[in-house]
């Protein structure tokens, strides 16, 4: 006789987190989920912990075919040597009783307690950080236990969430400069996935009842973000995720000549102007032609060509954003075939920008690079060539971009809040026109797409973000829009503003460049945006 498990999951969790749970399926037919943390997990502060627990919430949200249970521990440390630690409590035990095929793990907090350095209430704090050095090892010890126990459990590890500025010796410091870095450790160790709590509910004071205890509405954002990372779908009743990521925040784009060029943002700022006129939208975008994240380039270009980590701090700490969106890739495999060795450096440039994006307290998402069309280049070059250029590209460089474009959409919620894929859609649409049309093409150079290219792409960013948007004729549809008197005031504020602060962020492309002020370019966007919000309002 044959069992079948049911799993109601999205299908890039059942693919990428869920085969083992159908591979295992316990005889009572539910998914075991075992959450185990502090007073955060088991919901102290809460004006309904019954109901509003994060892992009631989870479990609310994942149906019947999951067995979600709250191990939470108010005052709980990981480390052994702290003031009360985990590995002492009942819940522990029942914990590895309950023999979980599904761990998350959100311990840490009281960890950080020391006196001072920020967080009220400090000054007879007691001590437990002091113990650091083991923390990388009791976690360790604490997922090897329940391994011990069911060695197909996937393991989830959350960074702490944040504090406003902490309490009782909690200190926000810590977590995010010497804790998290040790969970991302523990993470590498163990093959475990990391949940970001921190990012998700950064900046966002009013989600906490007493600077450290997330409330109600904080709970369902914590329970938001695991249920992502569990199947990599949103929540049934979350609010699409334009509403967190670009409603109300400041949003810095960066990317190459692509955003520099940036006709796809003016788009997406129309639109969503359009959909939204009682929200406020804030948009810095500084693309940089040449610009790469790898740190490469070809030996024929005119001069090194700019990584973006020469100003992404400067960036950051000057527009300081909520949000930031980043499209690489077209420049990042310098027009090359493929190499393992380029494909590392694209790698290692997306993992340290998210790094630094998510060690500024925003969040990240990243658009994967738009199709290269061979068609209108006269100078493409075989794979045996002695070299390649943007002047001479190797003639399947697409299948470079498409690598990178399937890494990027393989990424934990860890690493990018969102991946927007642009490349299919662009390659897909591509197809279905030369199919028609064999001269068809997005570009005159083969790498930026004309206007209804760029359309393209803000209709994909927009659907990713739960916005819908016509769907009829690009050349049709561009026209329409562009006769909109809303638009060319959105086009030149995003122009304006755009030109301002990449200036005065600065930047070395062949020469350096650095202006010392945006107050003038900021007033007249502001006089453009409230001619725009009489015309949306």
């Amino acid at each position: 006789m044959i069992r079948v498990c049911h799993i109601a999951v999205g299908r890039i969790a059942f693919l990428a987190v869920f085969l083992f749970a159908v591979a295992n399926c316990p005889a009572g037919g539910a998914v075991r989920v075992a959450c185990v943390g502090d007073s955060i997990t088991y919901g102290s502060r809460l004006q309904d912990r019954t109901n509003n627990a994060y892992p009631v919430r989870l479990g609310h949200w994942l149906g019947t075919d999951y067995d979600v249970r709250n191990f939470g521990v108010s005052g709980a440390t990981l480390l052994h040597q702290a003031n009360k630690p985990y590995f002492k409590e009942s819940a522990y035990a029942n914990a590895l009783a309950f023999h979980p095929d599904i761990l998350v793990i959100n311990l840490g907090a009281n960890d950080s307690k020391h006196p001072g350095d920020g967080s009220l209430d400090a000054t007879n704090a007691v001590d437990n950080w002091q113990y650091h050095a083991s923390y990388v090892g009791d976690y360790e010890e604490m997922i090897a236990a329940f391994r011990q126990r069911n060695p197909a459990v996937k393991v989830f590890v959350c960074f702490p969430t944040p504090d406003f500025p902490g309490r009782w010796g909690i200190n926000d410091r810590t977590i995010l400069e010497e804790m998290i870095p040790l969970i991302r450790t523990v993470a590498a160790d163990t093959r475990a996935t990391i949940i970001d709590l921190h990012a998700a509910l950064t900046n966002q004071p009013g989600l906490f009842s007493d600077t450290v205890h997330p409330n109600d509405a904080g709970a369902k954002v914590m329970a938001a973000a695991i249920y992502r990372s569990l199947t990599g779908e949103p929540p049934p009743d979350a609010p699409a995720p334009v509403a967190d990521l670009l409603l109300n925040r400041r949003v810095l784009w960066l990317g190459d000549s692509i955003t520099q060029d940036g006709k796809y943002v003016s788009f997406v700022q129309y639109y969503l102007e359009k959909k939204y006129p009682a929200a406020k939208f804030d948009f810095i975008s500084i693309g940089l032609a040449s610009e790469t994240v790898s740190g490469l380039s070809e030996r024929a270009h005119p001069f090194p060509r700019p990584c973006v980590f020469e100003r992404l701090q400067r960036a950051l700490d000057a527009t300081k954003p909520a949000t930031v969106i980043a499209c690489y890739g077209m420049n990042d495999g310098i027009y090359h075939p493929s190499s393992p060795e380029r494909m590392q450096a694209f790698q290692a440039g997306i993992h340290r920008l998210s790094h630094a994006v998510q060690a500024a307290g925003a969040q990240l998402i990243l658009l994967t690079p738009p199709p290269f069309d061979p068609l209108p280049v006269k100078g493409v070059v075989p794979a045996n060539a002695p070299d390649f250029s943007f002047m001479h590209p190797y003639t399947n460089y697409d299948s470079v971009l498409t690598e990178y474009a399937a890494w990027e959409r393989a990424l934990p919620v860890a690493e990018a809040r969102l991946v927007v894929d642009l490349h299919a859609p662009l390659a897909d649409y591509l197809g279905i026109q030369r199919a028609q049309n064999p001269r068809f093409s997005f570009t005159k150079d083969g790498i930026h797409p004309a206007a209804s290219g760029h359309l393209l792409m803000a209709r994909t960013i927009l659907t990713a973000l739960g916005v819908a948007t016509d769907t009829g004729d690009l050349d049709d549809t561009l026209k329409t829009v562009e006769a909109d008197p809303l638009f060319p005031l959105v086009r030149s504020e995003r122009e304006l503003r755009s030109g301002g602060w990449l200036a005065y962020v600065g930047y070395t492309r062949d020469k350096t460049v650095k202006s010392t002020s945006v107050t003038d370019v900021e007033q007249s966007v502001a006089d453009l945006q409230a001619q725009a919000d009489k015309l949306r309002r």
